[in-house]
């Protein structure tokens, strides 16, 4: 894990996996870490038919046969080792580690993606060379069939020459069928990286960007990297191969006639440029359509996750009429886009009809007056339709492009956000002696001139003790503790560990010392054990029964048909909220945290599970640093420390007797519950 943490922070994307000897030599990407002799790790950097290339820590860079490879690299009892694949990520060689920034992406460093795939490439390359030449000897031979075979009567020269047309078309087709193969090896690949290295940014980026960005703007970006790879992998590499048939062809077309080929030429040009004049208008059009396809996915997002809510309210109506309006904001702007296409595509066939025509005519001319041959007559019309097809390729490599452009632009605003972890807290950090929790002066807003959540929060949160924070809805409570987990940074004052400022931390070694339980926790589409675990690869099963034992979930999952194997649906669905509420709990717990924060931990528990659960929990809080957000007086009267927030503030600490003596805000909360209480 060490290793993997280490080389993501240098922009290597890196995964552990377990595999066959025959896998390793066919699948695994070199160079690649072997786990040695179940105590060490080498690097494998090649490999032949008969020995496996290492480089050694201990010892420098060894050959090994594969049986003596095989015998230090399989695991005790098994048929499989253990290896961390790495591939550098697509600005791998621009990380400034020192300043966490990365530059933009642009197209240039796009193709960074195809470096992996150099061999690839290069037979790809080879192909299109060998087509394009095969392809080339097409009008020579149709002006020969003509010219001299049929000029002639000669039966045998025209047998030849059908045989060199099926013997290239069979060569051509089969060098076609290659390169498709190479292309869409290439594509796989390189899409997962797009979507990979998108994915990684995402998961890098601070809480408060999901929280301010609609889900379905996230998804419709996670699509622009699919005309970006369609882009590059599609239009380019078709480009390059209609590069070389247009010159190829443009130089036949020239000895040929001199004059066809300046017909040629005005007309392509008159058509570019026709082509061209509508790009600013569909780069407008393009710009607002991929904003309402946004909009239109976030909708059916939110539908679906909200159409329990959609039915209770009778929403069913006024919810679709909405989508509706949208529905009908794209039709316009389909319809501008179809009116833009279509009086460029019109004009274009207008433009590329009368250049054929034009040259037809003069090659019909031409062999009435005995200037040209009909062989040569017929084979420039081949050559024209051989160059036609490259001059489409290149203003659909336009049009391509600027849409890629576009779409560049959107995934560049998500590359430019700041992580939540810069590189200065990558380190990690031995705790201090002294580990209370000091709120320092903390102000906190959600954006730039907004009202501060939080003002001027001074609290000590003592060590090995139970906090409890109580007040109001909206009085900034859960705000606190998020920022005590570093979901929220401080717009003023510091939080610190004694003495020590918490994002001094490395974030992974602080959250995975903190169990948290929160309000909107969520259960993953996933068995109930993975649910609890949540990714660790050796189950500690003491400890898991402990913390299941302790949420009081453990014997209704035993009574499930598969257990602890029972797969949850999207959302926890198949569970009541109270269940959702007990697994959440076990998972804070299995993490056996140095810190624990609940939020309304037990605000979905019936009354018995909740003294249950809190009872049980009040074992786990001994000698934890605990926070707990409760309104019942049962989960919060036990603490150590109660703090009341109103409005943003702390207006009173103290624990539940000191307080109720004071006669404040908080004896007016307790009252107030009692009384609800003595009426239910």
């Amino acid at each position: 894990m060490n290793i993997i943490n280490g080389a993501q922070r240098i922009g290597l994307k890196s995964r552990a996996v377990k595999c066959s000897f025959k896998q390793l030599l066919q699948a695994v990407p070199y160079p690649c870490i072997a786990h040695w002799k179940e105590s060490h790790f080498v690097v494998v950097y090649k490999a032949t038919k008969k020995y496996i290339y290492i480089s050694d820590p201990a010892k420098g860079k060894l050959s090994i046969d594969h049986k003596s490879f095989i015998k230090k690299w399989i695991q005790t009892g098994t048929k499989k080792g253990v290896v961390i694949g790495l591939e550098p990520e697509i600005n791998f060689f621009d990380i400034n580690l020192e300043e966490d920034r990365r530059p933009q992406r642009s197209v240039t460093n796009l193709l960074n993606y195809f470096a992996p795939y150099k061999s690839n490439i290069i037979n790809l390359l080879v192909i299109m060379f060998l087509v394009t030449g095969l392809q080339a000897t097409l009008p020579f031979l149709s002006r020969s069939i003509i010219d001299i075979g049929v000029g002639t009567s000669d039966v045998n020269f025209i047998n030849i020459m059908l045989f060199a047309n099926v013997g290239i078309l069979l060569a051509t087709t089969f060098s076609n069928a290659v390169r498709d193969w190479i292309i869409l090896h290439l594509t796989s690949r390189i899409n997962i990286s797009l979507i990979s290295d998108y994915l990684i940014k995402l998961m890098r980026l601070p809480i408060t960007f999901f929280e301010n960005k609609m889900i379905g703007d996230i998804l419709q970006r996670a699509s622009d990297h699919q005309r970006i790879r369609e882009f590059i992998m599609g239009n380019s590499l078709n480009l390059i191969f209609s590069t070389m048939t247009f010159i190829v062809f443009a130089i036949i077309l020239g000895s040929f006639n001199k004059t066809i080929f300046l017909l040629f030429l005005a007309g392509s040009l008159l058509y570019f440029f026709w082509v061209i004049g509508f790009l600013a208008i569909r780069r407008r059009l393009d710009t607002n359509y991929f904003s309402l396809m946004a909009q239109d996915q976030s909708y059916w997002v939110e539908t679906v996750s909200g159409m329990q809510d959609v039915k209770i309210n009778n929403y069913e109506n006024a919810k679709r009429w909405k989508w509706e309006n949208l529905q009908a904001r794209l039709y316009k702007v389909n319809l501008k886009l179809t009116s833009v296409t279509n009086y460029q595509n019109q004009g274009g066939q207008f433009i590329e009809g009368l250049k054929n025509v034009l040259i037809t005519i003069f090659c019909a001319r031409s062999v009435v007056n005995g200037e040209m041959t009909f062989g040569v007559m017929i084979s420039t019309q081949i050559i024209i339709g051989m160059l036609n097809a490259p001059i489409q390729q290149f203003i659909q490599f336009i049009i391509s492009a600027q849409t890629a452009k576009i779409s560049l632009l959107r995934i560049n605003e998500i590359h430019q956000l700041e992580n939540e972890e810069t590189q200065a807290s990558f380190n990690e950090v031995i705790l201090p002696d002294n580990k209370d929790i000091y709120v320092r002066g903390v102000y906190y807003s959600y954006a730039p001139k907004t009202p501060y959540i939080l003002k001027d929060i001074k609290l000590k949160i003592p060590e090995g003790k139970v906090t409890a924070i109580v007040g109001d809805s909206g009085s900034g409570k859960s705000t606190l503790l998020k920022m005590i987990l570093r979901l929220y940074q401080p717009s003023q004052g510091e939080i610190t560990l004694g003495s020590l400022n918490i994002n001094t931390f490395s974030l992974h070694d602080w959250r995975s010392r903190c169990g948290v339980v929160l309000q909107d926790g969520k259960i993953f589409n996933d068995t109930v054990i993975n649910n609890i675990i949540m990714g660790d690869e050796v189950v500690d099963y003491d400890r898991f029964r402990m913390a299941v034992s302790t949420a009081h979930i453990d014997k209704e999952i035993e009574a499930l048909p598969k257990g602890y194997q029972t797969k949850m649906g999207e959302q926890g669905r198949g569970l009541s909220g109270g269940q959702k509420q007990r697994i959440l709990i076990a998972r804070a717990l299995y993490k056996n945290p140095d810190f624990l924060f609940l939020d309304e931990a037990t605000n979905s528990l019936d009354t018995i599970n909740e003294r249950r659960i809190v009872e049980a929990l009040s074992q786990s809080f001994v000698g934890r640093t605990v926070v707990v957000i409760a309104h019942r007086l049962s989960t919060i009267k036990n603490a150590d420390q109660i703090v009341v927030m109103k409005d943003g503030r702390i207006i009173e600490v103290g624990n539940h007797a000191t307080l109720m003596e004071r006669n404040g805000y908080y004896g007016e909360l307790v009252n107030t519950q009692l009384t609800f209480a003595l009426q239910e």
